[in-house]
């Protein structure tokens, strides 16, 4: 602050044992081998308005001090003290160099000095200033604090103003106080006037930034809480105080024991709520946790909760920022899968079918059901290649075949084949599935897998039996051809159903006439009886 090359106003930290204060320093005069500084020394919490107003009242009560030693001192009792000079040239210099505007008016309301920083402010000229009759003030809005002076009493305005004299705008802060002579009458009042346009402006800019805030937090869906470093609430958004019932209720500077009192209902989650809190802070980093939240209407909503501790420099806990978004639908969602993938193992285990499913990322298959059943004790074959050792040789070119990607498009497939066991047992298979695929190589693969070793067995025992059959066919046909008689076949209830005749030239009539035909009808009584009995 004393330096040579020092800015005009100082703000720094004062570290003394019982805490740290901030001191500031303001140059009112320099020369070559002096300088005079005006030094305030306030709280670390002082606000900058705070400060401002400070900054004010100590300026004004110097002056006033000043003014009354000038008043009240003789001019003999100032050349005994000697002390006058040093008085009055400190209060020219504060008041020249006061980073306020100040200024003296008379019980007429005229403006009688006004210094530099006065007119930097209002953007008007000493000389035009000095001289101007306050009531002549197009903007009257000050006048109720000048007319305070001169009664007797401070007065203050605060707004935006308009000077009469340059037109310019200024949110300005206005103290007035009375000016007394030695006799202790008013004789005049002394005005302080401090800009707040930037002040105000950042107000503003904080307001809006705050009100911006605001609607984001409470326009989504997600809760958000601050809570300060003794886990009071501070301020929460719509979403969280509508799941907690606070609606109504200043909550503000609630600890959980005191919500709790006024909401029993919700003592569980609070004091779960509070100990991930305390989980938190004692870790001393974020930490992610999941909280169901019951309805008033019965039920539950589950949120994924995260909490960020903040701590202040020496360490201690300066505050907590909980957000929590809804997983209420992914977690319904997830337990719906679940259920559906339990139904699903129960049903693939008590079908005959093996459903299967590969993911062509990693060449990895999933397999459901009884698969022992197919290939005895052997484990499922985990990928493509441990699969192609189980084909059978001969069927390895046409399954691989089945699988080629097609253009870029699902498509389904079916072929049968053959897996040779361990101990030689040939399976027959009937695969079938979906198979999906980008433009070169398969994504994904599902579908089922069936034993039909049996049916094959039928088929090939069925084959014999036809083959079998026809030898013996053919055989009593050689048979009957040796034969030079004439033979009829009948059925049970004595109709014609076949014949064989060597010639048939020899029959009397043509087949057509007997064929499914009685023998009543065909044949004389006699035989007919006969052949009946016969049948």
């Amino acid at each position: 602050s004393l330096s040579p090359d020092s800015n005009n106003s100082i703000c720094f930290p004062l570290k003394q044992q019982d805490g740290t204060q901030q001191c500031l320093t303001h140059e009112l005069s320099r020369t070559q081998t002096r300088r005079v500084l005006l030094i305030i020394i306030f709280s670390d919490n002082t606000s900058p308005s705070d400060l401002q107003q400070l900054l004010i009242s100590q300026t004004k009560r110097i002056i006033e001090e000043d003014l009354m030693l000038a008043a009240d001192t003789s001019d003999e009792e100032q050349a005994e003290l000697g002390s006058y000079a040093n008085s009055d040239d400190m209060h020219r210099m504060l008041f020249e160099n006061s980073p306020v505007g100040i200024f003296y008016f008379s019980k007429q309301f005229t403006i009688t000095k006004v210094n530099s920083r006065f007119c930097s402010i209002l953007g008007v000229q000493a000389n035009d200033a000095e001289g101007f009759n306050l009531k002549s003030a197009m903007d009257r809005r000050i006048l109720p604090a000048v007319h305070a002076a001169l009664e007797g009493r401070e007065g203050i305005f605060e707004g935006v103003y308009m000077s009469t004299l340059s037109g310019k705008q200024v949110s300005l802060l206005l103290k007035t106080a009375p000016i007394y002579n030695r006799n202790h009458e008013i004789s005049g009042g002394i005005g302080i006037i401090q800009d707040f346009s930037e002040v105000i402006n950042t107000r503003r800019a904080l307001e809006e930034s705050e009100m911006r805030l605001r609607t984001l937090i409470n326009s989504t869906p997600d809760f958000i809480c601050f809570k300060d470093g003794e886990g009071r609430w501070v301020e929460a958004n719509h979403t969280i105080v509508d799941l907690f019932d606070l609606k109504g209720v200043d909550y503000h500077g609630m600890n959980y024991a005191q919500l709790i009192e006024l909401m029993p209902s919700k003592r569980e989650v609070l004091t779960f709520c509070h100990e991930t809190d305390n989980m938190a802070w004692k870790r001393g980093r974020t930490i992610r946790i999941e909280e169901h939240i019951p309805l008033p209407k019965g039920g539950f909503r589950v949120f994924d909760v995260i909490k960020v501790p903040l701590f202040n420099k020496d360490g201690s806990r300066k505050g907590l920022v909980v957000l929590g978004r809804d997983i209420t639908a992914r977690k319904q969602a997830e337990m719906e899968i679940k259920e559906k993938e339990t139904r699903f193992q129960l049903v693939a285990m008590h079908t005959n079918d093996v459903i299967y499913e590969w993911n062509g990322c990693d060449d990895a298959f999933i397999w459901h059901g009884n698969l022992k059943a197919i290939i005895g004790n052997m484990d499922g074959p985990p990928d493509i290649r441990s699969l192609m050792t189980l084909l059978h040789p001969d069927d390895k070119k046409r399954l691989l075949q089945a699988w080629q990607p097609a253009n870029g498009e699902a498509r389904f497939w079916k072929e049968e084949f053959r897996i040779v066991l361990s101990d030689g047992t040939v399976r027959h298979l009937m695969g079938r599935g979906i198979l999906e695929n980008s433009a070169s190589t398969y994504v994904k693969a599902y579908g089922t897998v069936t034993d039909i070793s049996k049916e094959k067995q039928l088929v090939v025992n069925l084959r014999d039996a036809l083959d079998k059959a026809e030898t013996n066919h053919n055989k009593i046909k050689s048979l009957l051809k040796m034969i030079p008689d004439l033979i009829f076949v009948f059925d049970r209830d004595g109709y014609f159903r076949d014949f064989h005749v060597v010639n048939e030239n020899q029959l009397m009539h043509p087949s057509a006439d007997f064929m499914n035909r009685k023998v009543e009808e065909v044949l004389t009584p006699k035989l007919a009886t006969l052949t009946r009995e016969k049948i």
